[in-house]
């Protein structure tokens, strides 16, 4: 068992289309519709091929909902179940069995190899700061010490670097009482990393915040010059203190990894590089590279026995 928690509604949107296990069947169709109709994108530089596919099959999609109804059929087909009732919390998941995937459909960048006939990757939506304590408790109760990952993949008020930079934490500290707990990332390699995203990679520690820090410039040079804090987030520390608590109790295994990846939408220590202004420098609709380029990596982490 896989997890997987997109703590950015923009990058929910995204996250299967990265598989493109399925849609590239009409990869060249949709790669000439585009050219063809001349499609105006607003996201000027593609990492790879795959990239221009993800941003024109958002046009292309609507252009044909026909042909987004048939998507979704194979989806089903080959092991992507859409779970739609979300009993109150809001949180919309995707169950993907990558025993099903097809073996020929998908980025080439890396192999579906499923870690055994019983491996499952739970992708769970847009949460909210306190809720996903609520969401991740129940999760380990179910699967216990069957899951071996967890991967926060989201956007964050970077602290160092600039936009579009990659952050990855090692820890997490919560504004709220200055708590800090460790977090397992694994085998990443930063120059790895930014080799295979072109991006600029920062690891560190990062602060989850309620919310109201953000306006507070004296708290976040605090935590940026004494902490050592590279980025601030407002989901991550709840994730990662039960995950923390649930090894200590041996619910799950020692070697559980929980990777936290952040695309850097803001600074918010920088006048005029706040969120409020992240709308004019990317394209969320067509995909952004450095968020592309995180599932990617992710997607080549979970399938690499």
């Amino acid at each position: 068992m896989t997890w997987l928690s997109t703590s950015s509604k923009e990058a929910r949107k995204h996250w299967f289309l990265a598989f493109l296990h399925i849609f590239t069947k009409k990869k060249k169709n949709i790669l000439k519709w585009g050219k063809e109709n001349n499609i105006k994108l607003k996201t000027k530089t593609f990492l790879t091929e795959t990239d221009l596919l993800l941003a024109y099959s958002h046009y292309y999609y609507l252009e044909f909902p026909e042909k987004a109804k048939e998507k979704e059929e194979l989806e089903k087909e080959h092991g992507i179940c859409y779970i739609e009732r979300t009993f109150s919390t809001g949180v919309k998941v995707l169950l993907i069995n990558p025993n099903k995937l097809h073996k020929d459909f998908h980025d080439p960048s890396f192999s579906i190899k499923p870690a055994s006939k019983n491996h499952l990757i739970l992708h769970i939506g847009y949460t909210f700061g306190a809720q996903s304590y609520h969401i991740i408790k129940p999760l380990i109760m179910l699967f216990g010490s069957k899951a071996r990952s967890l991967n926060i993949i989201g956007k964050a008020g970077g602290l160092t670097g600039k936009r579009t930079d990659i952050l990855v934490a090692d820890k997490m500290f919560f504004d709220k009482n200055n708590e800090l707990t460790i977090i397992d990332y694994g085998n990443i390699s930063k120059e790895e990393l930014e080799k295979e995203t072109s991006t600029t990679v920062h690891i560190g520690p990062m602060l989850t915040v309620a919310g109201t820090i953000l306006q507070n410039n004296e708290l976040l040079t605090f935590y940026k010059h004494v902490m050592g804090c590279i980025g601030l987030e407002m989901e991550g520390f709840y994730y990662c203190k039960e995950i923390d608590n649930c090894i200590k109790h041996g619910l799950l295994k020692k070697d559980f990894m929980t990777r936290c990846f952040y695309y850097v939408s803001d600074l918010p220590l920088v006048v005029g590089e706040t969120l409020a202004s992240e709308e004019g420098n990317v394209s969320w609709d067509e995909g952004v590279g450095s968020m592309n380029a995180i599932q990617r990596f992710i997607l080549k982490k979970i399938f690499d026995n």
